[in-house]
């Protein structure tokens, strides 16, 4: 992943997070209306802690759409493999900034991370989903590490929920 001159800018955190859940809610709303999965219709809240706080971050757009997207669309899956233990989804995004780092939690309320696949949920072609690719969280995380020098973890305890955590040096 190179970045194009002129392709990188200021980026706000809270403008992305606010897009990209829309798309999300806007394509949960229309697998509703179709019918396609009773485990759907589970609420689910979306809490911005602190993110209009955030210091800005300079990057490419597309790509922290793509992993907020990413992180978002886990949760979500996560939370509707939950949904016979819990009423309501929550996911937070919570901004936890230093004068070094840019820190950035999403956490849910869903499944949790299947402890068989922990040690490798960020490599390539693994995925708890009958259906999963297996790219995403290693899409996230070598555009974490090798385009915005930054670094992610998780947390995870089964049918409580996951937390994923990055760090984005700030460059002043």
């Amino acid at each position: 992943f190179n970045i194009e001159e002129g392709a990188a800018q200021n980026l706000n955190i809270y403008n992305i997070t606010k897009r990209v859940v829309g798309r999300i809610e806007e394509k949960r709303t229309e697998k509703r209306i179709a019918g396609s999965n009773l485990f759907e219709t589970i609420p689910i809240e979306f809490h911005y802690l602190s993110l209009r706080n955030a210091e800005e971050i300079y990057g490419v757009n597309s790509l922290m759409d793509m992993i907020v997207d990413n992180l978002t669309s886990n949760a979500v899956k996560s939370i509707e493999n939950n949904s016979r233990r819990i009423s309501v989804g929550r996911i937070d995004y919570r901004y936890k900034g230093s004068s070094e780092n840019f820190i950035l939690e999403v956490s849910d309320n869903g499944a949790g991370i299947d402890p068989s696949i922990e040690n490798d949920i960020f490599k390539a072609h693994v995925s708890s989903e009958p259906n999963g690719v297996g790219f995403g969280l290693y899409f996230v995380k070598h555009v974490l590490e090798n385009v915005f020098g930054g670094t992610i973890r998780f947390e995870s305890t089964p049918y409580k929920g996951a937390k994923f955590i990055f760090s984005i040096p700030l460059n002043k």
